[in-house]
């Protein structure tokens, strides 16, 4: 019989280059949580789509393989990039319609194997800020963690900022 998880997963960015992710892998049979996990990211790098696309990512790398995996998350980007339009970025060379390289491609591609070793993989949106018990749970985590690293290296008064510092 076939380990049966549920994953709940977000990520979180603040200007000027803080981010996090995180999620909740539960077993399905019991309900019992198999791994809580969040981290916070720092770097020109840091992206919304990033956090929202690792935090499936490290959801992925934790599990055993051949497992049944339903993944929730509330990024459609990150669902559509995984399920659907990564296929035709394959096929147009990784390049965008604009002829312009697609971001965050490395994640993408991890988390398209990491999937197909799962005989039963499926994700699904979830709406953010929906009464979710799962999603605001992990939404509230990584808002917080990014907040609190945003006061711890740049001060209160950078939380009101919008525009990157140089």
């Amino acid at each position: 019989m076939l380990n049966e998880y549920i994953i709940y997963t977000d990520g979180s960015f603040r200007l000027p280059d803080v981010g996090a992710y995180g999620g909740i892998i539960l077993d399905k049979k019991d309900g019992s949580i198999v791994l809580d996990f969040m981290e916070v990211c720092v770097g020109e790098n840091v992206t919304n789509n990033t956090m929202e696309l690792m935090a499936i990512q490290k959801a992925l790398e934790c599990l055993p393989e051949k497992s049944k995996v339903h993944i929730y998350s509330d990024s459609k980007y990150a669902i559509f990039a995984t399920s659907m339009w990564y296929k035709k970025w394959m096929k147009n060379d990784w390049l965008t319609m604009n002829g312009t390289p697609v971001s965050n491609r490395d994640i993408i591609e991890d988390i398209v194997h990491l999937s197909d070793v799962h005989p039963v993989y499926t994700i699904e949106h979830v709406y953010g800020h929906s009464g979710d018990t799962y999603n605001e749970y992990v939404d509230s985590r990584v808002r917080t963690a990014t907040k609190n690293k945003v006061i711890e290296l740049y001060g209160e008064t950078a939380l009101q900022r919008r525009h990157r510092f140089k």
